[in-house]
């Protein structure tokens, strides 16, 4: 009943970990939100309900199902079930009762994801390629936060915090963008957080700055930023 109500919102197929941290993102951006859960004992469920949003239990390969949750009128769903054959037949449902939905699909397989946003003009995201960042920084201690694609290039979001006697100490922002070939957008010093700082704020040891470039030149970046800290520590030896 509540969910009839619903216009121009977005349907989260699958309540699981994954399915409840997109519908918790979206409730924070004050999205309207329908979920879908087969399962009618999900141990997240209770957690969907105390954000407000209301749960259709059914199967979302139906198309009764995805009508309860007001597909017909949703701005877009996202299929984010563990069962890359049920995401794939409700996303072609969803698209036959709505042409004019955005949808968006979670696929465990790599190259289905690929030929399916391809074929059928619907982002495809690869949860293998989504969770390699998370376990790359994990091991490396790094804090990779996104993988993107610009044009066709891949590029990466990270933060760095400058070390004391790093070469990008002293430096300005303007400075670093120019010769590293990056593109800082947010600085954290003393003064507090800067988006989109100015060419001309300078860098300061303990300073975080939040960089997106290609990786090869965030590897050379950290290099640099490293290189003063091992050299000190090798005199000190």
């Amino acid at each position: 009943m509540v969910a009839s109500l619903y216009r121009n919102h977005y349907v989260v197929l699958g309540v699981g970990k994954v399915g409840l941290r997109i519908i918790t993102g979206l409730v924070e951006l004050h999205e309207s939100v329908v979920a879908i859960e087969r399962q009618q004992q999900s141990n997240l469920l209770e957690e969907v309900h105390d954000l407000g949003v209301p749960v259709i239990t059914g199967d979302g390969r139906h198309r009764k199902t995805l009508e309860q949750a007001g597909v017909a009128v949703a701005r877009g769903i996202i299929l984010a079930s563990d069962d890359d054959l049920a995401n794939l037949d409700a996303a072609l449902t969803a698209r036959d009762i709505n042409p004019e939905i955005r949808v968006v699909l979670r696929l465990f397989d790599d190259t289905l994801a690929e030929k399916f946003a391809g074929t059928f003009h619907m982002p495809a995201l690869s949860t293998s390629k989504v969770a390699a960042p998370a376990f790359i920084a994990a091991v490396t201690d790094r804090k990779v936060y996104t993988e993107l694609n610009l044009d066709g290039q891949r590029v990466h979001l990270t933060d760095l915090t400058v070390c004391a006697g790093s070469a990008l100490a002293g430096r300005t922002v303007g400075e670093i963008q120019a010769d590293k070939v990056v593109n800082i957008v947010m600085h954290r010093g003393t003064s507090g957080v800067n988006v989109n700082p100015g060419h001309d704020t300078i860098l300061a040891p303990n300073d975080t700055v939040l960089v997106i470039a290609p990786m090869n030149r965030l590897l050379e970046m950290e290099s640099e930023n490293r290189a003063a800290t091992v050299q000190s520590r090798s005199n000190g030896s």
